[in-house]
């Protein structure tokens, strides 16, 4: 292994980084206060107080990569020295082009004259962080990073210049890669982290405390959930891990005294308890109050709190999967248990004139009526014997279970269905569902439920890390569940 990409561990503090832990950074820099917040790290700044243009001379007969540490070790003890009883961080990053270290420019010319030079060529980019408490160095790294910029024309760097002094002079390549204003920017080797000057994941990874998210059911082994979100967990560089937890009935009470511990982070709730699970939380909110379900556990200080996301998570995912106009259609719900109550409620909301029920259980499905009352949206109900479609049916939803094995059969009549009908089946699984392979047959639009889970699951994630996914990592995760199926 490259030495450059090696870390100097030291373990003698051995505690975890919460959000009570004391972390100075003995930087102004704006990007590294940045990669702090992003970590959720609680920090405050307090400038260093040494001369880098002495210590550069003084070390001048090094190798870049110890003069980098040797100016991250004196920028962390100079700060150090008063503040004995906190982790302080130090961090440098020298510029090596063409053998020469380069420092940040001190006037817009110069920080125009570099950037025509590094044009079209490759530099690299040392970086180094030094962290120390009670005056110890308890951890140090160093690493490189190799960056190629596109061939830029003079217009492009005088107008950047213009536009973007504050980078020019404040970042020693005169460019950020997480704000690419030129567009020039090309990763030859390294990490994005390595290129920003503050190499830390690894010791926040070891030092941090990992949260964990369940998803709860019985059963559970069917479960795609932990596909999805350890693949954003990843993508965004979060410190947690989900996973299955199989829960027997009597075992719910139990359940809270999990939720409770201090490093887990929250549940998604699937079958058979997205009702029961109402049971054992503190607080359950606008969504969960309406629809009496909740897939979704999160908390707020030391409250265990209930929210319902399949609702939100269907209706995104007709509007931005499926362009499907909601207002004033007609849907047909087959349901009336946990996600059919807060899908129907999602729907009052989106304004649908009407919503038929059919429902093997009519008690359930006068009680999923009552529900939305308030609503505007003219609810009926229909026989579980009569499963002829209504004519003026713009959307089918099937909010049951039926289909996933594969010797189960929901036989609708679409006898009197309308061109244009779209058939939704809630149920994910390898294969189309003997619904969704008969409408397909008819020549019916249709979707299976991968929409829906990625969408109601991105409103998960949000409750926990307060970060959406991206439109990419949405794609993304429905390629990887896919090809688990």
């Amino acid at each position: 292994m490259n030495k450059l990409n090696q870390n100097k561990v030291h373990t003698e503090n051995k505690e975890k980084l919460t959000k009570d832990t004391k972390v100075i950074l003995a930087s102004k820099s704006d990007t590294r206060k940045q990669i702090l917040k992003y970590y959720k790290i609680n920090f405050k700044v307090v400038p260093h107080t040494i001369d880098e243009a002495e210590q550069k001379k003084k070390h001048k007969s090094l190798s870049p990569r110890k003069i980098a540490l040797k100016l991250a070790q004196a920028k962390a003890e100079s700060v150090a020295k008063k503040h004995p009883k906190n982790i302080v961080i130090g961090s440098d990053q020298l510029l090596v082009f063409q053998e020469k270290i380069f420092n940040k420019a001190k006037s817009i010319d110069e920080g125009i004259k570099n950037l025509e030079m590094f044009s079209g060529k490759e530099h690299n980019l040392i970086s180094a962080t030094y962290i120390m408490k009670k005056n110890k160095h308890i951890w140090s790294t160093t690493t490189k990073a190799t960056v190629k910029l596109r061939k830029l024309n003079k217009k492009e760097i005088l107008d950047y210049s213009k536009k973007n002094p504050k980078t020019l002079l404040e970042t020693v390549g005169g460019y950020k890669i997480e704000d690419d204003k030129l567009k020039c920017i090309k990763l030859i080797a390294g990490t994005r982290e390595d290129v920003m000057g503050f190499p830390i994941k690894e010791f926040i990874n070891k030092k941090i405390e990992k949260k964990k998210i369940y998803v709860v059911g019985n059963p559970i082994k069917h479960s795609l959930s932990p596909e999805i979100h350890n693949y954003w967990i990843k993508e965004n560089n979060l410190i947690a891990h989900y996973k299955k937890l199989l829960v027997q009935e009597n075992e719910i009470k139990e359940l809270k005294k999990i939720l409770m511990q201090r490093n887990v982070l929250g549940a998604n709730i699937t079958v058979p308890y997205k009702e029961k699970i109402i049971e054992i939380v503190d607080k359950i909110d606008k969504e969960t109050k309406e629809s009496k379900a909740s897939n979704t556990i999160y908390k707020s200080g030391e409250s265990i709190r209930a929210t319902n996301t399949d609702g939100k998570g269907f209706i995104t995912s007709i509007k931005r999967d499926f362009n499907l106009e909601l207002e004033n259609s007609n849907v047909f719900l087959i349901g009336a248990g946990g996600a059919a109550k807060g899908i129907a409620i999602s729907l009052c909301k989106a304004k649908v004139g009407k919503i038929t029920i059919l429902n093997r259980n009519e008690q359930r499905a006068k009680r999923l009526r009552f529900m939305c009352k308030n609503f505007k949206t003219k609810i009926n109900l229909q026989k579980w014997e009569d499963k002829k479609i209504p004519k003026a049916t713009d959307l089918v939803v099937n909010c049951t279970s039926i289909g996933m094995k594969a010797s189960e059969k929901l036989e609708l009549d679409f006898s009197v269905v309308k061109k244009g009908i779209f058939i939704y089946d809630i149920v994910y699984k390898k294969g189309k569902t003997f619904l969704l392979r008969r409408s397909t047959k008819l020549g019916h639009r249709t979707s299976d439920g991968l929409s829906m889970l990625i969408r109601q699951a991105a409103e998960s994630f949000h409750y926990w890390f307060n970060i959406y996914p991206t439109e990419k990592q949405i794609e993304s995760a429905k390629k990887i569940v896919k090809k688990k199926t």
